[in-house]
C-alpha cells in the first residue's frame, strides 16, 4: 500500500512570499498585526521556512509528498492509498513509516491514529485531549475534504501505542498570534530554550537540537 504525506499549507504562503491565511484564521487583521510586530532577527517567513526544513529531515520513506494543501493532487491518488496530513512544522519520528506500515495492512481499517507529544511555544508540555493535527492517517477515498484538513473531525481509533510525532508549537504559530494577543514573544521563545524535556522520546533529539539552534539565532 502507498503512504503519501500531505503538508497542510498554501502555495502562495511560500512561493509568492505572502501570508495567505484568508481561510485559516477567523481574525486575519489580528494575526497580520502580530506578524508586523515580529520582534526577531530572522524574518517571519524565513523563520517558518527554517521550521519546515527542520521538520523535513525525517520525511523519508513516503511514496510521495504533496507539498501543498492540494485537493486535486489528492484526488488523483489511487484508491487504497494512505494519506498522512501534517503541518509544515510537525516532527515525525525517524521510524514513522515502518511503524505505520505495520498497521495499515489490517483489513477494514479506514483511519489510523498514533500518540503525539505536544510541546507548547514556551517549551512546556500540553497533554492531548483529542487527535492531534499530526496524529492520524486515512485511507482513500475519504468522505469529506475536511477529514484531511481538520483533525478535530477525527476520532481516536485504537492508536499506535507509541509517540510517532511531535506537535511543536512555536512563537510563529498562527494560533499563538491569534488567541494570545500581547504575548511577549521574545520571553516566550527564551523559555523554550532549555534542555530537551526528559519525557520527549530521544528519537526526536536531532530535530530538537536544530530547533534550539534556530531559536538562538533568532534572538542573538
Amino acid at each position: 500500500m502507498k503512504v503519501v504525506l500531505l503538508i497542510r499549507r498554501t502555495k502562495p504562503y511560500y512561493e509568492q512570499g505572502i501570508i495567505s491565511i484568508d481561510h485559516l484564521v477567523p481574525d486575519k487583521a489580528k494575526v497580520l498585526a502580530a506578524i508586523d510586530a515580529w520582534p526577531f532577527k530572522i524574518p517571519y517567513l524565513q523563520f517558518r521556512k527554517e521550521l519546515d526544513r527542520i521538520a523535513a529531515i525525517t520525511r523519508n520513506g513516503f511514496d510521495e509528498i504533496i507539498p501543498w494543501q492540494d485537493s486535486e493532487a489528492v484526488a488523483r491518488l489511487e484508491r487504497g492509498t494512505w494519506l498522512v496530513p501534517v503541518d509544515e512544522d510537525d516532527w515525525l519520528a525517524p521510524h514513522f513509516i515502518s511503524a505505520v506500515r505495520n498497521y495499515i495492512t489490517e483489513p477494514g481499517r479506514k483511519y489510523l491514529t498514533w500518540d503525539v507529544y505536544r510541546k507548547k511555544a514556551d517549551g512546556g508540555r500540553l497533554k492531548n485531549t483529542f487527535v492531534e493535527s499530526c496524529g492520524y492517517g486515512l485511507e482513500l477515498p475519504y468522505s469529506h475534504w475536511q477529514d484531511v484538513t481538520n483533525h478535530m473531525r477525527i476520532k481516536s481509533v485504537s492508536p499506535i501505542p507509541s509517540i510517532l510525532a511531535v506537535r511543536n508549537e512555536t512563537v510563529a504559530s498562527l494560533g499563538v498570534m491569534m488567541y494570545r494577543p500581547g504575548t511577549d514573544l521574545v520571553e516566550t521563545l527564551k523559555k523554550a530554550m532549555m534542555l530537551m524535556p526528559s519525557d520527549m522520546p530521544k528519537e526526536f533529539k536531532r530535530q530538537y537540537d536544530l530547533y534550539q539552534n534556530l531559536l538562538a539565532e533568532a534572538v542573538e
